[in-house]
């Protein structure tokens, strides 16, 4: 796993090559991510920024499978909560571990965008049952089109609350996710396939709660 630090060091200390504070930050952070003890079937390159302070650093890994889409000439798309100009609707599921999760069960509802653009709605299950709620903004890239059928995705995840020990949680997590190859889906363009990695890295609030799992 490649973790690349964006961090503006502009102290002398930063400059002289000495380690500072945020760089042991950024160490940290990292070694969360390989200690994860969730193996996926591809090498994802993430991006980490440090947590801002009072909170605290969350990353996760996981898999998922995603559902035939559906065309908003289907009887059963789910206008109520789609964008105006959604052109699909699917939902994804999997699983995965992640910090104060533990092992999770990860279920999304997402409506596809122009631009290879997705929106949805997340919920994370622990073991326990509390659930973290979040959204998403993602794209497709560097390129558009997408180099299909091993496209990447990035964008953000914003969680909102929860049940359990994550209700009022907040934070950011930026997304890191690739295609898996494998047979396409039904109703979208060639070579598109069912399953994606990710691996998501950023900070959560849990006002109260200071251990970082969910044994």
């Amino acid at each position: 796993m490649r973790i690349t630090a964006m961090l503006l060091c502009v102290s002398l200390v930063g400059v002289c090559g000495c380690r500072t504070p945020e760089q042991e930050g950024v160490d940290h952070i990292a070694e969360l991510i390989e200690s994860i003890e969730f193996e996926l079937p591809v090498e994802l390159e993430q991006t980490c920024v440090l947590p801002p302070e009072g909170t605290s650093p969350f990353v996760a890994k996981f898999v998922i499978e995603n559902a035939p889409p559906l065309r908003p000439t289907a009887p059963d798309f789910p206008f109520d909560n789609a964008p105006p100009n959604a052109v699909l609707f699917s939902t994804a599921s999997g699983e995965g571990m992640g910090t104060y999760l533990g092992r999770f069960a990860f279920s999304e509802g997402y409506y596809g965008i122009p631009g290879f653009r997705i929106v949805g709605d997340i919920e994370f299950r622990a073991q326990n049952g509390d659930e973290l709620h979040a959204t998403e903004l993602s794209q497709a890239g560097p390129t558009i089109p997408p180099p299909f059928p091993n496209a990447t995705f990035t964008g953000q995840f914003t969680f909102a609350g929860g049940t359990g020990r994550f209700d009022g949680a907040r934070g950011t997590a930026s997304v890191s996710a690739q295609q898996l190859g494998g047979e396409p889906l039904p109703g979208m363009p060639p070579n598109i396939p069912g399953s994606t990695a990710v691996v998501l890295c950023g900070w959560i609030d849990l006002e109260g709660d200071e251990s970082g799992r969910d044994d």
